[in-house]
């Protein structure tokens, strides 16, 4: 079982970028440096704003800057989960060391983006409309000891859908692997949990991916862990084992016992085993 384990966890780490769809790069920003650093500052509207492309550097200890682009959302978006996705650099967890930034969304403060929290998700009317970014950058300090210039990266700057049957595999799956590495190995939900995601998996068609064969595998993939796929065919032409267990109530009881084993003060809530269909 060792071995369906890494080959799962390499899998799931594979199809992660799967789940944002039709990605729109936004090529460049308006940079301009906060001189004052005033405390719930607004976006300035003159001065200097020279070009920073995405994947060019910033620099800079206990240093606040603007950063401002203008972001087109297709039409054909309409109804679809839209995304930002935006990479701008370090930060480290709990202390004062690597950048953190407010943005705002057409002139008002809409969310936090850094290091941790690089997923922004936009209102659902965004498609076809054009998005006024604007992002209050801080450079953050270096976590004690000597003084050091904090240097970032613009590494990704992106409009997104996403697509949500994806993110449900991919979510339900790593969970249910974290499960699997935790539980006991005589548990018998291990066993039911690591069965049920592998089954998913190999009707994963990796043939082309991005495809619109490899989206329809996956979305079969996630009715199967869910205990609603169809008997498919995978790629290799072998029908999945269907066991008579319904995998889906071991998946939820197995992330129970996970989470029971992982914290005391663990409450089984609405999805408990007992009221799986």
């Amino acid at each position: 079982m060792f071995w369906t384990e890494k080959k799962l966890n390499s899998r799931i780490k594979e199809l992660e970028p799967y789940r944002y769809r039709d990605r729109k790069a936004i090529p460049s920003f308006r940079f301009q440096l906060d001189e004052e650093g005033a405390v719930g500052d607004r976006p300035p509207v003159g001065g200097e704003w020279p070009e920073l492309k995405t994947g060019e550097r910033w620099s800079g200890r206990d240093l606040y800057a603007w950063l401002a682009a203008e972001a087109e959302v297709p039409n054909a978006w309409q109804g679809r989960t839209i995304v930002g996705l935006f990479d701008f650099g370090k930060t480290d967890g709990g202390t004062n060391a690597g950048f953190e930034s407010l943005l705002y969304v057409n002139g008002e403060p809409y969310q936090g983006v850094d290091g941790n929290h690089k997923e922004v998700f936009f209102s659902a009317d965004a498609g076809g409309k054009t998005l006024g970014l604007i992002f209050r950058l801080w450079s953050g300090l270096e976590g004690g000891g000597k003084p050091v210039e904090q240097e970032h990266r613009i590494k990704t700057a992106e409009l997104a859908w996403l697509d949500e049957s994806v993110d449900d595999l991919y979510y339900t799956a790593k969970a249910a692997l974290q499960a699997v590495e935790r539980l006991d190995e005589h548990r018998p939900e291990r066993e039911d949990l690591l069965s049920a995601v592998n089954r998913a998996f190999n009707q994963l068609d990796w043939t082309n991916p991005g495809s619109d064969d490899f989206y329809e595998s996956v979305h079969e993939a996630r009715q199967t862990l869910h205990g609603t796929g169809p008997n498919r065919k995978t790629p290799n032409g072998h029908r999945p084992c269907r066991r008579p267990y319904p995998h889906r109530r071991s998946l939820v009881m197995a992330i129970e016992a996970y989470a029971r084993e992982s914290s005391p003060f663990f409450l089984i809530g609405s999805a408990s085993h007992g009221e799986v269909s």
